[in-house]
């Protein structure tokens, strides 16, 4: 899972080639669980201080837009 998860990140910008299912899969599921983990710490850090929910929304929004050309690129690749 790591291994296609870092093939996710070093073949960002990579349009060519061919991936394969298990990674892109396995880079799907690491992509969810990160996701997921930045919500809750999120919705945790907004519970106890407005200004952590607010840095940790901000962080989760950079991850987010950070996913966009990479997840696009492995799906052209799949």
């Amino acid at each position: 899972m790591i291994d296609a998860y870092k093939h996710f990140w070093s073949k960002a910008f990579d349009f060519k080639g061919v991936s394969t299912r298990s990674q892109f899969w396995w880079s799907y599921l690491a992509t969810t669980v990160i996701y997921l983990l930045l919500s809750i710490l999120t919705g945790i850090g907004s519970a106890i201080n407005e200004y952590l929910g607010a840095f940790l929304g901000i962080v989760l929004g950079l991850f987010a837009l950070g996913l966009i050309i990479p997840s696009i690129s492995i799906c052209i690749r799949r």
